[in-house]
């Protein structure tokens, strides 16, 4: 029977005309096609399957069979009108034994990939991995578990509310350590940023703390939310014990100490606002200061003493006087014997005592020696100083008696006349009379 598209069409001469015999040849050929007609695979444009088994039915119309086969393409179900309740789902899947205490599986398969499946459990709905063990499960009662995890609200923290158990770790963006790179941000719950900031501590059995965005940099405040410390924003710290730090600590290096600074416990050593040190050791005595062992200073109030050798590498002064590095004394009372410097005033004084005895003492013996002059060798002689070079000579020099003049004994050193004879050695001299002595 000839078909067009799919559609039948009789062959031509099957139709009779009317008051004419019929012919057998032709009716036979219908009828022969009807029988093959019926008896071959009905196209699908003819309103067949296009097949000869369920199959080859299926694929050509596109349908999933009741039980085994596969499917390639997409599956549209609709639902039953209502909610989304298991009664009017668009797809039901059960038991292959139609039991609804068995397992109700939905498998999901990847070509050269392990499978995975969906199964009703009894209390929701479980994700198994191709080996059937269990991965996930979403039960009635709406938490999820995981194997990794157990129970998610055991492992995660929710973002309100709830206790969290165990270390939070958090990544911050890539950058620095700015607020808008930080792993974590805290924003007060109304979600403005006027309101505070708040991150809160507490220990069971003890009171609560937080830290909070004060506005001007990051505040530590106790359970009544007052303020008990401030890390402020021009990188200065705040105490409620001490107020701002610098106003009440002394820095190293630098800055004013104001009132007094006292150093204890149990002693009454101080570090006055007026500039005064008060030192003391524990069990030791007030005003004493203490160097490395007993070495120290006292002041009792009138001296002040120390036990040890003092050392200073410039002069030591004593009001207008001092003691010079190189030892020298300098003050005005010296200056009565001509000098503030002591040496000077001392070796002036001492030469100018000197002379005086000398004169003394010559003005004693120079009438002696004069009355008991002799001229052997051996001898001594006083002579007048009236011939320079005998009266300036230094003492051991040797001149010649006819250089000499006999003195008379007295101050003005008078010549009494005569050279002397031999030669003389100069034992000394004193204002204008020199003693001789014969030595040829």
């Amino acid at each position: 029977m000839p078909r067009v598209n799919g559609v039948m069409q009789l062959p031509p001469g099957s139709y009779g005309a009317p008051n004419t015999s019929i012919k057998s040849a032709p009716y036979n050929t219908v009828l022969d096609d009807f029988v093959n007609d019926a008896n071959t695979a009905r196209p699908v444009a003819a309103g067949g399957t296009g097949a000869t088994n369920a199959t080859d039915a299926r694929t050509a119309l596109g349908v999933i069979g009741v039980a085994g086969g596969n499917y390639t393409g997409a599956i549209t179900a609709r639902a039953s009108a209502g909610g989304p309740s298991y009664s009017t789902a668009a797809v039901q899947v059960r038991p292959v034994s139609g039991s609804d205490g068995d397992c109700a599986t939905l498998g999901f398969h990847r070509p050269g990939m392990t499978g995975y499946s969906i199964s009703h459990v009894g209390n929701g709905l479980v994700f198994y991995d191709g080996l059937a063990v269990p991965k996930h499960l979403f039960p009635s009662d709406g938490r999820i578990y995981g194997t990794a995890y157990g129970y998610l609200e055991d492992y995660f923290y929710p973002k309100s509310g709830g206790a969290l158990n165990g270390r939070l770790i958090a990544r911050a963006s890539a950058g620095g350590p700015g607020y808008s790179t930080a792993a974590v941000e805290v924003r007060p719950v109304s979600g403005a940023d006027s309101d505070w900031a708040t991150l809160g501590f507490h220990r069971p059995g003890v009171s609560g703390y937080s830290i909070g965005h004060s506005g001007n940099g990051l505040g530590f405040y106790d359970v009544s939310g007052t303020g008990t410390h401030l890390f402020s924003s021009d990188g200065r710290i705040y105490a409620g014990a001490y107020g701002y730090l610098e106003s009440y600590f002394f820095a190293k290096s630098g800055g004013p100490v104001s009132g007094t600074l006292t150093f204890g416990p149990g002693l009454g050593a101080y570090l006055g606002s007026n500039g005064d040190i008060n030192a003391q050791r524990a069990g030791g005595t007030t005003g004493a200061v203490f160097f490395g062992g007993s070495a120290y200073w006292f002041y009792d109030g009138s001296y002040l003493t120390s036990n040890a050798v003092v050392r200073s590498g410039g002069a030591i002064f004593a009001g207008g006087a001092y003691l010079n590095v190189d030892g020298s004394v300098t003050g005005s009372r010296w200056s009565v014997w001509g000098s503030s410097e002591a040496l000077t005033a001392i070796s002036s004084q001492i030469e100018s005592r000197a002379n005086a005895y000398k004169d003394v003492a010559v003005a004693q013996i120079i009438p002696t020696i004069a009355a008991n002059a002799v001229d052997g060798v051996g001898s001594y002689g006083l002579f007048s100083g009236t011939i320079s070079t005998a009266l300036n000579a230094a003492t051991g020099t040797q001149v010649a008696g006819s250089n000499l003049r006999w003195s008379s004994g007295d101050a003005g050193s008078t010549d009494i006349g005569g050279a002397a004879p031999g030669t003389w050695m100069l034992c000394g001299y004193s204002n204008k009379n020199a003693v001789y002595r014969r030595v040829a």
